[in-house]
């Protein structure tokens, strides 16, 4: 491989770099949108789920729809310090009782990490 070569590669890697990037803002415009969106949807849902329980109705037609109740179950988030609790309760059912257990089969459920190597770049100072 000549160092002409290795000069294109590095300017592909940053038109690359560029691309990635204007990508991702457009990414975090577009998710933040999204964010509102599914809020004013959630407060719609809800305002309607509230008038069909008040009314003691079954559902709703609207515009050749048919809206009614359905119940189906939910799985609910749990942040770190609920799930190791959890963990902490289950592993206490069958007799363990060492917190040193419970952090090893908790950190056990990450993924493994391993070194590789990577390119770093720093403007040079003229």
């Amino acid at each position: 491989m000549t160092s002409h070569e290795v000069k294109g590669y590095i300017q592909e890697l940053n038109n690359i770099d560029y691309e990635i990037k204007t990508i991702l803002k457009e990414t975090n415009r577009l998710n933040s949108r999204l964010r509102i969106l599914r809020s004013n949807k959630e407060s719609s849902e809800h305002k309607i789920i509230k008038y069909i329980e008040e009314k003691n109705i079954p559902g709703l037609k609207y515009q050749g729809r048919q809206i009614e109740l359905k119940s189906k179950q939910k799985a609910i988030k749990m942040d770190k310090k609920e799930k190791k609790n959890k963990l902490e309760r289950v592993l206490y059912k069958y007799g363990i009782n060492n917190t040193e257990d419970v952090d090893e089969v908790f950190n056990s459920l990450k993924a493994d990490k391993e070194y590789v190597n990577i390119l770093n770049f720093k403007k040079l100072k003229v």
